[in-house]
């Protein structure tokens, strides 16, 4: 694992975060403004550490482990396509994922990425995926009835000094 620091940042990477930032504040809203379903508290609590962290780059996004993004499972009515949209957000790298794989696991593991664009603070880069692509995409995921997934490992340092993980879901994959 990279050591937790600073991240060089090219001009690609600045317009990364811009659309990282644009696609969560996005699903944010829309999570909020649901009326069909019951707001979940935790989702709210990801996606605002989410922006917290892509905000902190490139000091680091100290505390912050997050995971966001759309999942197609296929099942959706307007569309029988599968795949994912996969942000994340950790310490010492954060990226996108867009895969083939319309599973919870195949979008949690990141088990069939077709795109891959991260960087970590070590110095390593990969950028097999146009900016231009996520965009399109999570424009046209939303068009069709997609899952919107987050998930948060995230912690912060109480006042009295201890680390307190911040939320605790009962149904959360620990191995992101």
């Amino acid at each position: 694992m990279s050591e937790i620091g600073f991240f060089f940042l090219l001009d690609d990477d600045i317009a990364f975060i811009d659309i990282a930032l644009a696609t969560a504040r996005k699903l944010l809203r829309i999570i909020v403004k649901k009326k069909d379903k019951v707001i979940n508290l935790t989702q709210i609590i990801g996606f605002k550490n989410a922006i917290r962290g892509l905000e902190m780059i490139p000091e680091g996004p100290y505390g912050v482990h997050c995971l966001f993004g759309l999942l197609l499972d296929g099942e959706a009515p307007s569309s029988k396509e599968q795949g994912y949209i996969r942000f994340i957000i950790k310490e010492d790298r954060f990226g996108v994922s867009i895969g083939n794989g319309g599973s919870y696991e195949s979008f949690i593991k990141d088990t069939d990425p077709v795109y891959k664009r991260i960087k970590i603070s070590s110095g390593y880069r990969e950028t097999k995926c146009d900016l231009d692509i996520i965009e399109d995409l999570v424009d046209e995921y939303l068009s069709l009835g997609v899952e919107i997934v987050v998930k948060d490992k995230s912690w912060k340092i109480s006042k009295d000094g201890s680390i307190v993980i911040i939320p605790i879901c009962d149904d959360y994959d620990w191995n992101i």
